[in-house]
């Protein structure tokens, strides 16, 4: 893995409400980074946000996320489809969040985890 190159990275995205109100997110790859929002995109957003400071952080735990998890992308239309699936998760997202605000009692939501595959193209340094 050299630097600079992009690799798409799926990764399963977990979801609950908490006690606050606010969605609790975290990644099963890496539970050690959890974060919080208002709605699911943003609790997505902030979940790769804090994956790209841990792997600064912890370089080798972002080249092993990268063996495991990641696809060297190639060439721009790779890029393009990849990207093309992102926006599609976005919409999926927003849909279940139009769901998550019409639930009626917070319990029936924060009592279990809810999980989705999530792709996002990162740049991990060598």
């Amino acid at each position: 893995m050299s630097q600079g190159q992009t690799y798409a990275v799926t990764l399963h995205f977990r979801f609950k409400r908490g006690y606050t109100g606010l969605l609790v997110g975290q990644s099963r790859e890496v539970p050690a980074v959890i974060v919080q929002g208002k709605t699911l995109i943003q609790v997505r957003n902030e979940l790769f946000d804090g994956l790209e400071g841990y792997f600064k952080a912890f370089p080798d735990k972002g080249k092993e996320l990268i063996e495991k998890y990641g696809v060297l992308v190639t060439s721009q239309e790779h890029k393009n489809q990849i990207d093309k699936k992102i926006q599609s998760e976005e919409a999926i997202l927003q849909k279940q969040q139009e769901q998550l605000d019409q639930e009626i009692l917070e319990e029936t939501i924060g009592v279990e985890w809810q999980e989705r595959k999530l792709e996002k193209l990162m740049t991990i340094p060598a």
